[in-house]
């Protein structure tokens, strides 16, 4: 999906075409050229106009989803908290195919409709709940 700034309220879609091979490194940061073309273009996309591409690499259906801000590393073990009778309880997780938000739960006891804490602390002090659980 493709969106121009130029262009208010239109999305287009297009196809990849090219990748360079080789790419460039910015202050840590590696990005490679892709050249997309338009599927659907009209006369308001104008030649050297930038567009905002959003890029679909593999599109899942039916699956648990959990927020990435909410995943932990507790010995090596992914896991989430979850908010259950007023008690944060640790959920382990596996986690599979992850977009920058987002990724898909393979295995766990997770269930859907579960209350997912976002942001937990790293460590909880005094062996009580989250501040604000007190």
């Amino acid at each position: 999906m493709l969106t121009f700034d130029a262009i208010r309220g239109k999305e287009y879609h297009g196809q990849i075409t090219g990748v360079d091979r080789v790419g460039t490194s910015d202050q840590g940061v590696v990005d490679f050229l892709v050249t997309v073309e338009l599927t659907d273009a009209d006369e308001a996309v104008k030649p050297g106009m930038t567009a905002a591409v959003n890029i679909v690499v593999n599109e899942l259906q039916d699956v648990l989803l959990v927020p990435n801000r909410a995943v932990r590393f507790n010995d090596g073990k992914q896991i989430v908290y979850i908010l259950k009778d007023g008690q944060l309880v640790p959920v382990e997780i596996e986690l599979g195919a992850s977009s920058d938000t987002m990724s898909e739960v393979l295995q766990s006891d997770l269930q859907a409709g579960d209350l997912i804490v976002l942001n937990p602390p790293a460590e909880f002090e005094g062996g009580g709940g989250p501040p604000f659980m007190r």
